[in-house]
């Protein structure tokens, strides 16, 4: 189990050290944070929403593209429907072609017709056969990166670094993850982070739209459900999360994603005989 919500990103093929995937985001309910050090560019294609940085709600809808710069909280949300494509570039190779993106800015929300093209290039590429694939897809985020450097990005004099509430709230989910199968209470979580619980509640609420307890309770079901789909009993995927009544559990894990636990071990069994 991950310590925090820092998000680390395996690359499967060293040659290709990117991760490119479709995603969609239906409701603004029981979304989490997470942060990472490698860029992550987001290309809307239909729908809108938002998404979170740090503590800025930014605009998203068809044709823009967010960047999500280094080590920033992020979130992505919708209260309608809004589905998009998902660029994450590794920083080594960022840096290695001379774009140290972890010491790099870049504007936040952008709409740039030549920008999605190079997007929509790199997901062409990836969709190529044979021998030439590597080298092409590298060539086309390459490309997107030079132009992102090239025309978006933002001069050191006007960069930020994360404010004392954003630290904060790290330090407060890095906490929450380490001691995720402890019984939790605001006063110690507070104390973790060197404020009071009252302004604790305040600061996280206004931030996250969630209360502390309800991150906690999303955080847990989240765990257990990645536990359950594995293999793991619903009894000892609730234990290992911090819920000893069976009962709780069950009510807050529908609460919190529509389903009860034992369904998501039916899926998982179908799909271990499957092959998957």
């Amino acid at each position: 189990m991950s310590d925090s919500l820092y998000e680390p990103h395996i690359m499967e093929n060293p040659e290709l050290p990117f991760i490119l995937h479709r995603d969609s985001r239906l409701s603004t309910v029981n979304m989490t944070y997470n942060w990472h050090i490698n860029i992550e560019l987001l290309y809307c294609t239909d729908g809108e929403g938002y998404v979170t940085v740090d503590d800025k709600d930014i605009p998203f809808c068809r044709g823009s593209v967010v960047v999500v710069n280094s080590n920033r909280l992020h979130r992505v949300c919708s209260e309608g429907s809004v589905r998009y494509n998902v660029l994450i570039i590794d920083h080594r190779f960022c840096a290695e072609n001379g774009v140290p993106t972890d010491e790099t800015l870049f504007e936040d929300c952008i709409r740039d017709a030549e920008l999605c093209h190079d997007f929509d290039r790199v997901i062409k590429c990836y969709g190529l056969q044979g021998k030439i694939r590597t080298a092409a897809v590298r060539h086309a985020v390459l490309g997107l990166l030079i132009r992102l450097y090239r025309d978006h990005f933002v001069a050191e004099d006007a960069a930020q670094q994360s404010s004392v509430t954003v630290e904060r709230i790290k330090s407060v989910v890095r906490y929450i993850r380490r001691h995720i199968a402890d019984v939790l209470t605001l006063d110690e979580i507070a104390a973790s982070a060197g404020v009071s619980k009252y302004h604790l509640a305040r600061e996280f609420k206004r931030f996250s739209g969630q209360t502390v307890f309800e991150h906690i309770n999303a955080i847990r079901c989240k765990e257990a459900k990645r536990m359950i789909e594995s293999g793991m009993s619903v009894s000892a995927a609730a234990l290992s999360c911090g819920f000893e009544n069976m009962s709780y559990f069950s009510r807050t894990y529908k609460k919190y994603t529509g389903t009860l636990p034992s369904s998501v071990r039916g899926r998982g069994r179908k799909n271990g005989a499957a092959g998957e």
